[in-house]
């Protein structure tokens, strides 16, 4: 019996308490947002670019470029390697090294 009246005051109370939230959630009215720009910028007015100063000079970004990638490779009757390149290069293996044809 106890156990029935503890479970059912925890229930009246959890049902008051979304009644409240409800209730406030409905009065809550929001305030017209704010900009940090004094005035608004009409359709009238022309964006006019600023020049670049000696303090704000163009710096480029190194551009990545792909190095080519092997194709194909194949080993010719003399026993000298080969390969072609994504870039139509033809190289051979003198050892050490790969060198241009």
């Amino acid at each position: 019996m106890i156990a029935i009246a503890v479970v059912a005051i925890i229930l009246s109370l959890a049902a008051v308490m979304v009644f409240m939230r409800k209730k406030n959630s409905d009065e809550l009215v929001l305030a017209p947002k704010q900009y940090d720009s004094p005035e608004p910028i009409t359709q009238t007015q022309q964006y006019e670019p600023q020049p670049i100063t000696q303090t704000q000079q163009y710096d480029p970004q190194p551009t990545m470029v792909a190095a080519a990638t092997e194709v194909q490779r194949w080993t010719d009757e003399s026993g000298h390697t080969w390969r072609t390149m994504t870039d139509n290069s033809t190289e051979w293996w003198n050892g050490s090294d790969w060198q241009k044809r």
